[in-house]
């Protein structure tokens, strides 16, 4: 049993598709660049609000005390004596000063109503771009989901007809510092059963492969051959890497399955869900390049494991 994983990629271009996919993700790109503007002003409005609000509650405090002094002058006033004229003087700056911070105080509470009224008006904006972000990449998946819509009636036309069932991939990955793996049970079992979450222990030849596979196979783009007895973990593994490509953005996976009395199980995942195609030995070297030819998509990657009796 050698199970081999290969890259490639390419096909025939969908000028249509690729052009409003393109435009899509500048649209996006867009997006992000006004809401990180958005965010921005946002944050230096808040600032200008807090200070705002500690230049206010110095005034307060200030015009506290003067309200205290002026208590006391007026204390001093109700003695007639000599130095009546000192403290009428005194009294006078420190009601100066009082109004001063007075019309100063209004002025910051102003500014203040201002700064929040700008404040509310960004976060709706942020709303709003928000909502435009949603509705574009509805968008975009429903331009996705036309796409493979209409490359699975080509492939049907071909004689490739797919089974799709629903795949969770909320949980999957690493867990534990690398000691665990979930993954949904649908794609360990090639009879398709009782769906939900499978942890597996994580050996050190299971992180080995799965590291072997990203750095020389994904990054440095080389064929990869796993050889190993039967038992050791080859199939499990390179599964769960594929899976774990399937969810990362650009990447476009297939799992090629070949039993020993000749039929061969085509497994990709596309939009949260798993597609399988059983081709007989005579069909397989046609069906697969038919596969292959649907992906057109020169921006992404494309990876393909060949696992079973070969």
């Amino acid at each position: 049993m050698i199970p081999a994983v290969i890259r490639g990629g390419g096909g025939v271009p969908h000028a249509n598709m690729d052009l409003e996919d393109v435009e899509e993700d500048i649209a996006e790109a867009r997006l992000r660049q006004e809401q990180a503007k958005v965010e921005r002003k946002l944050e230096n409005v808040t600032k200008k609000i807090d200070e705002e609000e500690e230049e206010a509650r110095g005034i307060a405090k200030e015009l506290k005390v003067l309200e205290t002094k002026k208590a006391g002058i007026r204390i001093q006033l109700l003695d007639k004596g000599a130095g009546q004229r000192y403290w009428e003087d005194i009294l006078r700056d420190v009601e100066e000063k009082e109004k001063y911070l007075r019309k100063k105080e209004e002025d910051l509470r102003k500014k203040e109503e201002d700064l929040r009224k700008e404040k509310q008006d960004l976060r709706k904006e942020k709303q709003d771009l928000r909502k435009e972000k949603q509705d574009l990449r509805k968008e975009k998946q429903d331009l996705r989901k036309e796409k493979q819509d209409r490359l699975t009636k080509e492939e049907i036309n071909h004689g490739i007809q797919w089974m799709e069932t629903p795949l969770d991939a909320s949980e999957l990955g690493y867990e534990e510092n690398r000691k665990l793996f979930s993954v949904d049970r649908s794609i360990m079992n090639w009879n398709p059963g009782t769906a939900g979450k499978v942890v597996l222990y994580c050996r050190d030849g299971f992180n080995e492969q799965m590291d072997f596979l990203e750095e020389k196979v994904c990054k440095e783009g080389y064929m990869g051959w796993i050889l190993g007895p039967p038992g050791t973990g080859k199939t499990t593994t390179t599964i769960c890497f594929i899976l774990s490509k399937s969810i990362e953005e650009g990447w476009c996976v297939m799992f090629v399955r070949l039993w020993k009395l000749g039929i061969v199980s085509c497994i990709q995942v596309v939009d949260g869900q798993q597609r399988r195609c059983d081709l007989s030995s005579d069909e397989v070297a046609s069906g697969v390049k038919k596969i292959l030819q649907g992906w057109t998509d020169k921006r992404r990657k494309y990876l393909v494991s060949l696992d079973g009796y070969v």
